[in-house]
């Protein structure tokens, strides 16, 4: 059951990566069922320690921040727009009725006669209720989308933490895992060269085997999930890839 759960599991992760693959031609391409992760992409390292970095670069270049910085701006220049509506409205008007001048070079012509039109029109709106309510509810955008930001990246922060922690934990449970097999394994020796020696039975050997089999398959699932721990944060990061050596 545990084999035929991991098989469904990675088939629907492989058609969830096939939502992400595309070609050349920007063509949607379907994962082969028989593509599998690199060994050498999913190796764990032995050591682990976050870059000083990490969080800063996050933090600068996050594309869920980058987005709502965009956003922002946006709102900003609304809350501009909004603003120029309260302004009172300024117009200069001239008009050149055509007897005005000559189009000659007759001399005692003028270019401006007594056939033209200035004006100067200067209007302010009596009543900004409406406006005002505007530039308002533009403000409160921007501070509400402001107070966003800075809730988002309080958040990569603590989700960055979130995944040293299980880093460390994991790592910790990983060698914790490596030792029982390491101590299940020399018991089933001992118990092996005590059956060879006539003083213990097959079943005593049995019941030393599945303890050993139990912990390597508890210590494969720990290793997937130490794993899953640095993809992740990597994902939390705003990182698209990084390769992890040993």
């Amino acid at each position: 059951m545990r084999q035929q759960q991991a098989s469904l599991n990675f088939r629907n992760a492989g058609l969830r990566l096939s939502n992400h693959l595309w070609n050349a031609a920007q063509q949607p391409l379907e994962l082969q069922p028989g593509v599998i992760p690199d060994p050498a992409d999913l190796a764990s390292p032995a050591t682990f320690q976050l870059p000083d970095t990490t969080i800063a670069n996050a933090v600068a270049n996050h594309p869920l921040l980058a987005q709502a910085g965009a956003r922002i701006d946006q709102l900003e220049i609304d809350r501009r727009l909004r603003n120029e509506y309260l302004k009172p409205e300024l117009d200069l008007k001239y008009q050149w009725l055509g007897n005005g001048g000559a189009l000659n070079n007759e001399q005692g012509t003028t270019l401006l006669g007594d056939g033209y039109q200035f004006g100067v029109g200067f209007q302010v709106p009596l009543f900004l209720r409406k406006e005002r309510g505007e530039l308002t509810i533009a403000k409160l955008r921007v501070t509400d989308a402001s107070l966003g930001l800075e809730r988002d990246r309080l958040r990569i922060r603590n989700r960055i933490n979130e995944r040293v922690n299980d880093i460390n934990v994991f790592a910790d449970q990983v060698r914790l895992g490596a030792d029982m097999v390491v101590n299940n394994e020399r018991l089933l020796a001992g118990e092996n060269q005590r059956f060879t020696a006539g003083e213990s039975s097959l079943f005593l050997v049995n019941a030393r085997e599945v303890p050993l089999i139990d912990a390597r398959i508890r210590q494969v699932d720990l290793e997937a999930r130490l794993r899953k721990a640095f993809f992740s944060l990597d994902h939390e990061a705003g990182k698209l890839w990084r390769a992890w050596s040993r």
